[in-house]
């Protein structure tokens, strides 16, 4: 219904401005915390598993760029290789929850 349709708009608008926000650099942060980078990645892939996913897939896209962005990585092309190595690390099974996979990724980030 309208509510729903109200609601989705609104998620969209702020999910895109908090998109923008991140890939563009204007949320105002240095060198962000594991903790932000944590809590930043759970909203990101909760919302966007199968577009992560593809992107890692495919070694190339928006959704690896924006973790990218996120998790402040110099070497953007090195990391998304990295990534696209790693998949079967990354979604472990057809089951794998968010937070798996945000885990999964940040363990990558570190290595």
């Amino acid at each position: 219904g309208l509510m729903s349709q109200t609601a989705a708009v609104t998620t969209n608008m702020i999910f895109c401005n908090g998109l923008f926000a991140i890939t563009s650099g204007t949320l105002d942060a240095e060198k962000p915390d594991e903790f932000w980078a944590q809590e930043q990645m759970n909203i990101f892939i909760a919302g966007n598993m199968d577009n992560v996913a593809k992107d890692i897939a495919m070694g190339n896209g928006e959704a690896v760029d924006t973790i990218a962005a996120i998790l402040k990585v110099e070497d953007k092309e090195a990391f998304k290789t990295q990534l696209q190595d790693n998949f079967a690390n990354i979604y472990t099974t057809n089951e794998v929850t968010h937070t798996e996979v945000v885990s999964n990724i940040m363990d990558i980030a570190k290595s």
